[in-house]
């Protein structure tokens, strides 16, 4: 029922709420410019913050940022390094940590984005964290907290035209109803076309 209700309230596009920043050693914040540097706070510095991710419940998120970077070295594992990160439990407990694609080497500014569905889940308690800086990582990224968009996912089909009803010119309409199938790509022989025939078969389609 919950749910439910996040889901007839949502709206597309609208900014999910954020709260206060944590900072661990090696994260500093001044202004809206954010540093992280693990040259101070080691390969695991970050800087954190609580999400409301009750309304992209069943929906998902999107969430994007600019930042720069100086010698971001490339973590162990293809998901390791520099973060930009947005992860939770949903109700069934099961953790899930979607994130940007970690740049290495040294950047300029640099609008990083990620998409992640949640079709049929709600996070936990309706709460995220979203995490930027390094794991197993090192260097230097400067995030620009100004620029940091966190909203209820778009459709990424658009339902458009709901009272469209097609409608067919009289020869068309005349026509006998018509039964057929997609055949293989593989060439056919006619004994194919005398089975479909022998099934009631009026039309076939074939790939080019």
């Amino acid at each position: 029922m919950l749910l439910a209700a996040a889901c007839s309230a949502l709206s597309y596009g609208r900014d999910v709420g954020l709260g206060n920043w944590r900072l661990a050693k090696g994260a500093v914040r001044e202004g809206d410019l954010l540093t992280i540097d693990s040259s101070v706070g080691g390969p695991n510095c970050n800087a954190f913050a609580e999400v409301d991710l009750s309304p992209c419940a069943d929906v998902g998120y999107e969430a994007e940022i600019s930042c720069r970077g100086e010698n971001v070295a490339r973590g162990p594992e293809p998901w390791l390094g520099m973060k930009f990160m947005l992860s939770y439990y949903d109700e069934r407990n099961e953790g899930h940590w979607p994130q940007a694609t970690p740049m290495t080497g040294s950047f300029g500014w640099t609008v990083l984005r990620f998409r992640h569905e949640m079709r049929g889940l709600a996070a936990r308690n309706g709460k995220g964290t979203l995490t930027l800086g390094f794991q197993s990582g090192g260097g230097r990224i400067v995030f620009d907290l100004s620029t940091l968009k966190v909203r209820v996912a778009s459709p990424l089909w658009p339902v458009t035209n709901r009272d469209y009803r097609v409608s067919y010119p009289a020869d068309v309409r005349a026509l006998p109803p018509l039964r057929g199938v997609m055949l293989p790509s593989e060439p056919c022989r006619e004994d194919d076309f005398r089975t479909l025939r022998a099934w009631g078969a009026t039309l076939a389609r074939y790939q080019m």
